[in-house]
This record gives C-alpha cells, structure tokens and sequence, in this order.
C-alpha cells in the first residue's frame, strides 16, 4: 500500500466523520454493532484511530487499532490522549501480522478489503481476521460495492430538439471533439436486440459531437425546412463551450434514395455545395446521384444496388457489400440490419473521417495497456469495467465463455476472470498491430494450473501443470473505451500440456477407397496436435521444425 500517500494526511483524517457521508457511515455502523459493553474492540486500517475512540465511548472494555501509516498512528495516539483501554501499532494487514495483539470480540474494518490489490492480498486480509477474531465474534467492515459499475445512466445522453433533431457530445474522459452530422429516415432503436447501439451514440463513442437528423418522407422534401434542421444542428455545435473543433463538420446520410422524397437527393447535393467550406466529407450508405463531387464522398453500395451516379473520381471512394440487401444494413433494429458488414463500413467510415475531419485520434496502445493491466495486475473490476463503452462483450471463442452487456460482463469479470487466474499467470507480447479501431495482439499466456480456471479450462480440476499457450486478441476500441476482445487460443494445445489429450484417437469411418478395419480391429488417428511446441515455435519459428505432423497417418490397432 502507499504508505507515504496516508503519512501527509493523518491529521486530515481526522475531519472526515464530520462530512454528511462519514455520519451515515458512522449511524450505520452503530446500528450494527448493537451493545458493546465489556467487549474487546480490533479497528483495522484504522487512520487516525476515530472508531477505537467510539468504540470506548459506546461502552467497549478495550479497544486496538492497526495501520500501515505510522503518522496515522501517531495521530490515533495523540488523539487517545493516554487513555489506557486504547492502543494502536504499525502493521500491514495484507502481510501476515508480526504483532501479538491477542483476540477480539469485534473487528471493525471500514474500508479495508478495497485495498486487496489482488487475490492473495485479499486472502491474507481474511486470514488476519480469522486469526485476530474469537469464536463467535464478529466482524463489521465496508467496502465499494462490485455490484454497482459504471452506471449507464452516467453516460450522456442526447438534448433533443423535437422529434428530428437530437445533439449528442461525444463520450470520452476529454473536451468534445469534431462534429458529425446525421441524416436519417427512421427510428429502429426500440427494434434493437444487438449491444451495437444506434448511429448517434455509437459517433459519440467514437469522440465525435453529434447531431441527428430524422427526417419522414414528407418533410425531407422541405427544402426550407431541412436546410432549418441542419442551420440549427450547427448552431448547437457552435454554441457548445465543449466543442472543441467547430470551423468543420462530416455528413453522414443513412438509407437509400428510395427512403426519401424525390426531392430530396437535389435538397442534399444544394447542401453540399452550400456547406462546401464547412463541410469536410460526406458518407452515404447506398448510391446517391451527387452532380457536383465538391467534397471528399465515402460510399457503401448495398449488393442488390449499383452506382448511378458519374464515374468514380480520386475523391469518391466506393465499397459494395454483395451479402446485404438494403441501405439498412447498418442500422441496428432495422429488418435488413447485418451485424458483419455493419462492423465492416463502420470501420471503414471511420478511417475516412479520421482522415478528413484530423481525427480524434487517442493512443491505442496506453488504453489496452491500461485495461489489461486493470485485469491482471491491479486485478480490479470496477477499473477494467471503466475502460469499456456503456454496453461491452467479452468473447472468449474456444470455451464460449466471457459476457455480453455491461451487467453480464461485469459478474463474469468478478465470478470467473479477474480473481480466477492463478498468481503467476503472465503474458508475453510476440506482435501487435494497431489499426484505426482496432489491436491485434499474438502472446503467449503463462502460468501454473493450480486452481480450476473456467473461462479457460471449465469442468477440468487443477493438475498443477506449467501451461504457455499461444493466444491471439482482436480489441475493438470505440473512442477511447474498449467495445469488445475476441479471444481465441489452441485448447488442443492445451489439453496436450495438460497431459489430457491422447496421442491417438478412434477414427471412426472408412479410408479412402471403402478400406474398413479388420475384423477384432479399429483404425486410429494421430491427434494433429503439439503441446509447448506451439509456443515455441510462435516465439522462434526456427526452435521447431515445420511440417513434422505430415507424417502423421492413421493406424490399424486391436479393438480392445
């Protein structure tokens, strides 16, 4: 623990039961201890010793307190005054306690277990306890409840301007960013079963200020009207005192020609050109008949639709998605929605606007770096849930196992990850790549199978075997905020280790050319897998040699 940090406050502590929180604190702890009379007291964490001298006035025969800071234990004593049923020492309650302070018959721990940095740290706290409490004792403490992460209520949400129009800032622990503007034609969100959310939330996720646009079929023929929509769209962009960048904005037009009004195609391109020194790119999700290519255009053709508008020029880039059916296909909710291919133009429409609009750019690599290490060195699950968007998954492929959606993934982290994992597990980074959106990462994942890890070995007892497994990680990153891991790993490779995967196994049909196995006979075959070699050879492709499982063939054996 950080011992310098509690050393310059020690005194400070002393004002904090003052505080409104400090008295509920204090009110609740009352009513849980209930009569004290003649009992013998044990604070832990104690600070400047406050419920040693509660204890004492509330009736307690003696009262100890413990703590890692000696200025915090100066302050208890001085603040004890010399009354003899006080005493206080210098301890660290996630080490083994060197002192003889006997046993208690309450133990008092407010905002001790917080401080566990990690499962053994937790288990030695527990053991102080357990070693510091008489039979039938009792122990009171409080710590954060991990229950109750990163409400989604505490992400923003837009300001709506009626029911077309809808502003969004962007989600990131920083300023507002640039601006995006977008044109839609219907409202799919209340038909959304996915975690991808709708268009304006997932731009501001991305770190871009929004502002939505919904147009009926009626009124995107408003010529007036529309150019109204968006004059008001952009003085709310330009009104915010967050938004940093407001000299440029992006177009992004959703649905095809067919969802609006005839008109409505002439409306948009009039805007473009009038917009042409604010408006730095624009991306449509079908083919749009833009005359006048002013601006930088990304296009998403939809496979049943094909471009009508002029030949592709340097600033108009094209991609199809022939496995679609519509312009909806990127819209969660919507009938034709495709989660794959939504994925992919999303990606590829961000590339676009990066490069267009000078970003937002962030630092990939520090936000992965901080997440995993939330996960296996802090070993915390509020901060690693902090590091993720208002609704991530976790996906790991081989065993099925992680969570999808903040609550589910959340209970994952505290029932089966974070805690889970043995002592030593380690990693070691081999490549990485970083894309726009996205790090992709080969390691090798080390440590000793000492305990049952389900998210890896779900049903398999410990065997205490070295494991070093080569992994490969695909992190989407939305903003500044983790969106979801792709996990996968060789399990053969694994069980191989384990020494739980035969060398040979049935092989259960014919050869080629009807060859059955003779009669009191089977065939087998040779598992094609490696155990530590995998690993190896991802380090140093030299340390084995390739193409050794060629020679792999099936044999004839007794059918025992």
């Amino acid at each position: 623990m950080a011992i310098q940090k509690y050393d310059t406050i020690g005194d400070s502590y002393n004002d904090v039961p003052q505080l409104a929180t400090g008295k509920l604190q204090l009110a609740a702890i009352q009513a849980l201890i209930g009569d004290i009379k003649g009992l013998t007291v044990l604070e832990l964490a104690c600070g400047p010793g406050f419920y040693c001298r509660k204890a004492i006035s509330w009736g307690a025969l003696q009262a100890t307190g413990v703590d890692i800071s000696p200025a915090m234990i100066y302050t208890a004593r001085t603040s004890a005054k010399g009354d003899k049923r006080m005493e206080f020492h210098i301890a660290d309650c996630i080490q083994p306690f060197n002192i003889n302070i006997g046993q208690f018959d309450l133990i008092l721990a407010p905002w001790l277990l917080n401080y566990a940095r990690n499962e053994s740290e937790l288990i030695c706290m527990w053991r102080n306890i357990y070693s510091s409490l008489k039979p039938g004792g009792k122990i009171i403490g409080i710590t954060t409840n991990l229950h109750l992460l990163d409400d989604p209520a505490a992400f923003p949400k837009g300001r709506r301007f009626g029911q077309e129009l809808e502003v969004l800032g962007a989600i990131e622990d920083g300023g507002l960013e640039v601006r995006a503007t977008l044109f839609t034609y219907a409202e799919c969100q209340a038909k959304n079963t996915s975690l991808d959310p709708e268009p304006v939330q997932k731009w501001a996720e991305e770190s871009y200020a929004v502002v939505q646009i919904t147009l009926e079929h009626e009124t995107s023929a408003d010529d007036g009207g529309v150019l109204a929509l968006v004059e008001r769209g952009i003085g709310a962009f330009e009104s915010s005192h967050e938004c940093e960048k407001k000299d440029m904005f992006a177009m992004l037009i959703y649905g095809s020609p067919a969802d609006y009004a005839p008109a409505f195609g002439k409306i948009l391109g009039n805007l473009i050109t009038g917009l042409n020194k604010k408006l730095a790119a624009a991306v449509f999700f079908s083919s749009w008949d833009m005359s006048e290519e002013l601006i930088p255009i990304l296009s998403h053709i939809p496979g049943n639709f094909q471009p009508t508008g002029p030949a592709k020029k340097d600033n108009h880039t094209v991609y199809s998605y022939a496995d679609v059916s519509s312009a909806g296909f990127i819209v969660p909710g919507h009938a034709d929605f495709k989660i794959t291919s939504a994925g992919v133009a999303h990606t590829r429409s961000l590339t676009f606007l990066k490069k267009h609009l000078n970003g937002p750019y962030f630092d990939l690599e520090k936000i992965w770096e901080e997440h995993t290490w939330y996960e296996f060195g802090d070993r915390s699950v509020e901060k690693t849930m902090a590091t993720m968007v208002q609704e991530p998954y976790v996906n790991h492929i081989p065993t099925m196992t992680g969570g999808i959606g903040r609550a589910r993934l959340s209970k994952f982290y505290l029932e089966n990850f974070i805690f889970n994992n043995p002592t030593d597990t380690a990693l070691e980074l081999i490549s990485r790549t970083v894309g726009t959106d996205r790090i992709v990462d080969e390691f090798i994942f080390s440590l000793t199978h000492n305990k049952e890890i389900d998210w890896l070995l779900p049903g398999i007892p410990p065997t205490g075997k070295p494991l070093r497994i080569p992994f490969t990680s695909v992190v989407n990153i939305r903003g500044d905020r983790l969106y979801h891991e792709h996990i996968a790993w060789d399990q053969a490779t694994v069980l191989v280790q384990l020494g739980l995967m035969p060398e040979y196994l049935p092989y259960p049909y014919a050869l080629p050319g009807g060859q059955l196995p003779g009669p009191g006979k089977r065939f087998e075959y040779r598992v094609p897998a490696a155990g530590v070699e995998t690993a190896m050879k991802l380090q140093d492709e030299h340390a084995v040699p390739s193409n050794g499982m060629f020679e792999f063939k099936v044999r004839e054996v007794n059918d025992e």
